[in-house]
């Protein structure tokens, strides 16, 4: 009976001890040890736009507050904004459904030679040149036009012979495309497509 009661005095003051918390271990000159920090909580998730089928995000997930991809502000085109830039000549232009002109485009004939056009964007006049040469008939078919800002033009016109407008004009029904490289773009539907001299 004596023997067991220092096993059972034993007992409960591990039992004391495991309920309290532990303090910090002393070290020298009267410093603690640095208890461990707290795991860092995970940062959130940001949500990301899917890729479209081309491989850019599309910009209709994507943050509506983006200057880059907003539709580019396409302006109707006064005279001076080409007659000085542009080689005067054979060329085209797109009127929009509204009756205004938005990109007006010159070419040689020559199919060696490549066409040069403009369009105003934002209260500036952009200089385009085609990728490819082709003359004016590469330019009457509808022809992409870019520069090295990154703004490109793309007229998509109806097929077939067009219908005449006096004795040197031709036109067709057309769509014109002005978009950024890797930001919005804009389209403007049932215009008009118009080449001669």
């Amino acid at each position: 009976m004596l023997r067991t009661l220092p096993l059972l005095a034993l007992a409960l003051a591990l039992a004391a001890c495991a309920e309290r918390p532990v303090a910090p271990l002393p070290v020298e000159n009267g410093a603690t040890l640095p208890q461990a920090a707290a795991p860092p909580a995970p940062a959130p998730e940001q949500p990301v736009a899917p890729a479209a089928a081309g491989g850019r995000p599309d910009p209709a997930l994507a943050n509506e507050t983006d200057p880059a991809l907003q539709p580019p502000e396409v302006q109707p085109l006064a005279r001076a904004d080409f007659e000085e830039r542009i080689d005067s000549g054979l060329g085209c232009s797109f009127e929009s459904a509204e009756g205004d002109t938005l990109l007006v485009a010159t070419a040689p004939v020559s199919p060696g030679a490549g066409a040069q056009g403009v369009i105003k964007i934002g209260g500036k006049v952009e200089l385009l040149r085609a990728g490819q040469p082709g003359g004016y008939a590469a330019l009457a078919a509808g022809q992409s036009l870019s520069n090295e800002t990154g703004w490109s033009a793309f007229v998509r016109r109806a097929a077939g012979q067009g219908q005449a407008q006096g004795t040197e004009t031709t036109s067709w029904s057309a769509s014109l495309i002005v978009s950024m490289e890797g930001g919005g773009s804009v389209t403007f539907k049932n215009g008009r497509w118009s080449c001669g001299a």
